[in-house]
């Protein structure tokens, strides 16, 4: 059995690779399933078990390879990469990255810059690259969706899969040692990501096939949400999936308006199915009770307040911070892994200062401007509006995500899908620009086109 899961799972992987080099929307797809991939795989393979680092290598070659072939075809994946936004989310990083020399505990600092840098290299230059029009996003829906109902299942039906403490893990014990359990967090991201994906892709004149795909993946991706107990995620997806329904299905007149509610309704239903066959037979039904919610809530209001408090104690940090992984030296930590303060704003505020705060706040603004002339944009009929919805969709998504876990310094949630907003943006901007200038060259030298002499 073991065997049979790990040559399957592993030309799944392979599959993808070798896609990705040719078609760089399978090099979106590598990227966004990389994480539970990667635990998936690590669980069956002791060389990938033993050397993390090795699978991130090949994900990120590939994507290298596949972001010059883009070169090959003439799509300029560079072009207006560099904005703004983009300007302002370097600076971030730069000034996180120098957060080291005054940091109150230089090797967390250290950790977090060593751990962090190749995925800031893969998902901040190389990831929104590869989005060099709103095609590619349509694009990769499908081929997404493929993966990701794959993945699930293969995950789901893993001999590796186990519980622990409410939650769905993979267990990785037998290819890394001691106790060693897989992210629950990446795999319900993942499902979640899918989710969005599946409700808002658009094309409503699909085959039976592709909508069979897309049931399945809302079906999948809320049950791994479900049985990973991952709250946030759960929540996030179908809010998103709910707010941009309208943006991805233009709403002409009252009938349509019905067959829309409809399927939202249908939607419900749906993981009304799900939560009886799966959540409430588990363990992980105890995480969505209202004292685990409560006690999750006071947990991160503790590390919130926490981290304030040390920084408003401190006036002379004010403008600089405390320093990049600070939150160490005044919350000791009971594993081996440094922590931080499982929300972005507050770790941006409290160790990188006013001057990082400043930064951060005009990232948020300016991808709520480009957002809002994106919407612009779709309601003039010049951007495909699955393409929008989703690309706001997982904007929001992956904002939510941040505010309650991780540290961005270590995955850069959710500044890559800012990146691809603005990128997406200009980018249509920069070519309706064209498209005028040419149909306007064409009517000023009509001579110049239709020489009859």
């Amino acid at each position: 059995m073991i065997a049979i899961l790990t040559g399957i799972s592993l030309l799944i992987f392979l599959t993808m690779c070798a896609l990705a080099v040719f078609k760089p929307h399978w090099a979106i797809v590598l990227i966004f399933s990389l994480f539970a991939y990667e635990q998936l795989l690590s669980s069956y393979i002791t060389l990938l078990g033993q050397k993390t680092w090795l699978l991130n290598v090949v994900v990120g070659v590939i994507s290298m390879i596949s972001l010059t072939m883009l070169y090959v075809y003439g799509k300029r994946p560079f072009q207006n990469g560099l904005n703004p936004n983009s300007v302002l989310i370097a600076s971030l990083f730069v000034f996180a990255y120098f957060g080291y020399t005054y940091s109150r505990i230089p090797p967390a600092a250290l950790y977090f810059i060593k751990t962090g840098f190749p995925y800031a290299v893969l998902m901040l230059v190389i990831l929104p690259s590869l989005v060099t029009s709103q095609e590619q996003i349509k694009k990769m829906c499908l081929p997404l969706l493929i993966i990701g109902c794959s993945l699930i299942a293969l995950i789901l039906i893993s001999p590796r899969t186990q519980y622990y403490g409410m939650r769905l893990f993979i267990d990785l014990s037998y290819t890394h040692g001691g106790e060693s359990r897989g992210n629950p967090l990446a795999i319900a991201e993942f499902g979640g990501l899918i989710v969005i994906v599946a409700a808002l892709m658009g094309r409503p004149n699909q085959g039976m096939m592709v909508r069979l795909i897309r049931i399945a993946s809302i079906f999948l991706g809320l049950s791994i949400c479900f049985l990973a107990a991952a709250r946030g995620q759960l929540i996030f997806a179908i809010f998103f999936s709910v707010l941009l329904y309208p943006v991805a299905y233009e709403i002409k007149n009252i009938g349509q308006f019905f067959i829309r509610a409809s399927s939202i309704g249908a939607v419900a239903g749906i993981m009304l199915v799900i939560a009886k066959m799966f959540l409430f037979k588990t363990d992980s039904s105890q995480r969505f009770g209202s004292s685990e919610i409560s006690d999750g809530i006071s947990g991160r209001m503790q590390m919130a307040t926490t981290m304030i408090g040390e920084y408003l104690a401190n006036p002379a940090n004010y403008l600089q911070g405390l320093g990049t992984g600070s939150y160490n030296a005044i919350v000791m930590s009971k594993g081996d892994n440094y922590l931080y303060p499982h929300n972005i704003v507050i770790e941006v505020l409290t160790h990188h200062g006013l001057i990082g705060f400043s930064i951060l706040m005009g990232i948020f603004g300016i991808t709520g401007y480009h957002t809002i002339k994106l919407l612009r944009m779709m309601q003039e009929g010049l951007v495909d509006r699955g393409s929008v919805a989703i690309v706001i969709a997982l904007s929001g998504y992956w904002t939510l995500i941040s505010l309650k876990q991780g540290s961005f310094l270590i995955i850069p949630v959710p500044f890559y899908m800012y990146l691809i907003t603005s990128k997406m943006y200009l980018r249509q901007r920069s070519e309706i620009g064209v498209h005028e200038y040419e149909e306007e060259d064409c009517y000023d030298y009509p001579g110049d086109q239709y020489d009859d002499s």
